[in-house]
């Protein structure tokens, strides 16, 4: 009987660490829709400007890093088009606000990268990293900025749209 109950108490304690112990994203965010620019009307010109950014926060991402010691998670975006995507059109994300970091306070956390646009492509990039120090912490509300760029009256008109995708790795 002894030995049941000790089997079923290890097989509680890894399934309930398991779960507890997974790490998780959370993104947040809405459809955004680049306006379109006046037609050029002067030949040999092009649209001015020829880049769009986005509202400041866009896009919000929450990382949940479980308990371990200076643990960090790189966050990685990548961008999946609809097969008629320009190949002049490029995506950009920069993170516009570093997350809020629950509970309060955090001893030896931090945050790297991710202040400046980098280019968005079609296989996962890293775009920002968190260490959450010596205990489980969730980084709430990175604020994420989107731009587009390389609107030309070269790309044949029509409808493109791309889904951001983001990812936590170790």
């Amino acid at each position: 009987m002894k030995r049941i109950f000790f089997i079923l108490l290890i097989f509680i304690i890894s399934v309930l660490s398991t779960h507890a112990f997974a790490q998780s994203i959370t993104v947040l965010g809405s459809d955004w829709n680049v306006p379109t620019p006046a037609v050029p009307t002067e030949a040999g010109s092009d649209y001015n400007p020829n880049l769009f950014e986005s509202i400041a926060d866009l896009i919000s991402i929450s990382v949940y890093i479980p308990t371990s010691w200076f643990d960090s998670k790189t966050v990685n975006v990548k961008w999946e088009g609809n097969p008629n995507w320009n190949a002049g059109l490029k995506l950009h994300v920069k993170k516009t606000k570093n997350p809020s970091v629950t509970p309060g306070g955090c001893l030896f956390c931090g945050f790297s990268g991710g202040s400046d646009y980098i280019e968005v492509l079609n296989s996962n990039k890293r775009f920002f990293e968190v260490n959450n120090g010596i205990a489980a912490h969730t980084f709430a509300n990175a604020e994420v900025q989107v731009k587009i760029s390389g609107v030309s009256v070269a790309v044949p008109t029509g409808s493109y749209n791309a889904k951001l995708v983001f990812t936590i790795t170790d």
